[in-house]
């Protein structure tokens, strides 16, 4: 099982959604759906993902195949911050 960095709730409180998932993508890596919600508190990770695009961050979207709850076959994003000079 991965290590999480946990954020503080009293340190998290004092940043944004979009702050709080640039810190994750720097310190944790690629980041997802469910791991925003379930870590940072972000319902819809995507809306901050697309916010840091703007400001000029270079996030890249992997298709990621899985199972949900019931068994069925489902594809969700991954999102992944490209650092400068590195190659995905």
């Amino acid at each position: 099982m991965n290590q999480r960095i946990i954020i503080s709730p009293a340190y998290m409180g004092t940043m944004t959604q979009k702050e709080r998932v640039l810190y994750w993508l720097e310190n944790e890596g690629p980041i997802t759906q469910g791991e925003g919600k379930e870590y940072l508190g972000i319902g819809r990770v995507d809306r901050p993902i697309y916010y840091l695009r703007r400001d000029g961050h270079k996030i890249i979207t992997i298709s990621v195949e899985g199972k949900n709850r019931y068994g069925h076959k489902v594809t969700y994003a991954r999102y992944k911050l490209i650092r400068e000079g590195e190659l995905f």
